[in-house]
């Protein structure tokens, strides 16, 4: 982003930087308008803000109070930057645009409110999903930036090693079981799991969904959005059950009845998708049964476990060579998994100076993933509930590895930091 000097009290001139943003606007849609007097310059700002920051690349932007002010952050490859200070006038004024563009409530400073507008791009679309928390000091403002164009995304577009990709292409030619895909928030879940269904969207194939919101909109797709009481993740998928579809997209396994429902269509002839927050592959199937699903269940439709970080990857123009430390192999000789690493050879760290070709050390981000077959040895040991059979199986299949012997793997290949990979141990 071509930011301004916004590190002072004043909302600046932004006339000269709208010259080359405006044409990625609808004239006159999509923007933020003047509506009084002395609004312009806030009205500006926004008006550059949100475009540039697309742009960019950002998923998220953060606006906060501060006793001296108002901080304006971008979220860029996952890392939350300061961008712009600006005055406690400057605060209220964007607080009030906001809400206006959302159609929420002015007045209500009290409660935390959720709204979204769009910005359009070009022949892109982006969404803004805007949420306003109170706190001490004014409020705290998120806005999500969500990208039509991801929703486009193909599988072919997203990183993985041969066999990964291969253990998830047969999962996917299943007609009916279960693919899970899990990790913290921001891992690139729901990215990956789209693109699965952009794979799998034809002519003659009903696809039903329910998230927690819609995300994305995907062409033909029944998408449903989760509205509690009325609509839960659950009571969405026992009509589901009987809307005659043929693949089911869940957004979040988050109970028991979910859960069970979920594994409940994947053994009655439908091929469902689902996330859940678990760190790793074999840690799922743990928690699927602290979840009340019946082993024999679990056993009967598992296809695939991914388990997903989604990580910056270094320029591969300025990193720099890197051997571990002696303390360092040690430590990573005696982690799980951890005789496996092929440690003897150079692996890559980040330049922080960085190039001409990357400005920070880094270039975009890649996904990081460990894949868990539902082969027949794997489903026999679940179902008898024999966990070291289960690890064993694991370490057998030819795509498994863990998230540390992965990530040390793309280092050595110039594709994270070493010092990122190492975090997979923890």
């Amino acid at each position: 982003m071509n930011a301004p000097d916004l590190v002072q009290a004043t909302v600046p001139d932004f006339s000269p930087l709208l010259v080359s943003s405006t044409g990625y606007l609808r004239e006159g849609l999509d923007r933020f308008i003047s509506t009084a007097n002395g609004d312009s310059k806030v009205v500006d700002f926004l008006n550059y803000l949100f475009p540039a920051a697309c742009l960019e690349g950002a998923s998220d932007i953060h606006m906060r109070h501060h006793p001296d002010g108002f901080r304006i952050l971008v979220r860029v490859n996952g890392v939350l930057q300061e961008r712009y200070f600006l005055n406690s006038a400057a605060a209220r004024e964007i607080n009030i645009k906001l809400r206006s563009r959302c159609r929420l409530e002015v007045s209500d400073t009290e409660s935390p409110l959720d709204g979204k507008f769009a910005v359009a791009l070009g022949n892109r679309r982006v969404e803004v999903r805007v949420s306003l928390l109170p706190n001490d000091l004014g409020q705290s403002i998120v806005c999500r930036l969500l990208d039509e164009a991801n929703a486009a995304r193909q599988l072919d577009d997203i990183w993985m090693p041969p066999l990964l990709r291969g253990a998830l292409m047969e999962a996917l030619a299943y007609e009916e079981g279960i693919i899970l895909n899990v990790g913290p928030t921001g891992s690139g879940k729901t990215t990956t799991l789209y693109a699965c269904l952009n794979h799998l969207n034809e002519p003659g194939i009903h696809i039903i969904t329910a998230e927690d919101p819609i995300e994305y909109a995907l062409k033909g797709a029944n998408q449903v959005s989760v509205h509690p009481p009325y609509r839960t993740f659950a009571k969405i998928l026992r009509s589901a059950l009987r809307q005659d579809f043929e693949v089911g997209l869940v957004g979040e396994i988050r109970d028991s009845e979910t859960a069970n429902i979920a594994f409940t269509a994947a053994n009655t002839g439908h091929l469902m998708l689902s996330t859940l927050h678990t760190r790793t592959t074999l840690s799922t199937i743990t928690r699927l049964l602290d979840l009340g699903v019946k082993p024999y269940e679990i056993a009967d439709a598992l296809r695939l476990i991914t388990a997903q970080r989604l990580v910056r990857k270094i320029c591969d123009s300025c990193s720099t060579l890197f051997v571990p430390a002696a303390e360092q192999v040690r430590a990573l000789r005696a982690q799980n998994g951890g005789e496996r690493i092929e440690l003897d050879r150079p692996f890559y760290a980040v330049n922080p100076r960085g190039c001409e070709h990357c400005k920070d050390g880094y270039q975009g981000r890649i996904p990081v993933m460990e894949m868990l077959v539902g082969t027949a040895a794997l489903r026999e040991a679940v179902e008898r509930g024999d966990r070291q059979a289960m690890r064993e199986e694991a370490f057998s299949q030819p795509q498994y590895a863990p998230l540390l012997q992965i990530g040390m793997e793309m280092s050595s290949k110039r594709f994270v930091d070493f010092h990122t990979a190492l975090k997979f141990s923890q």
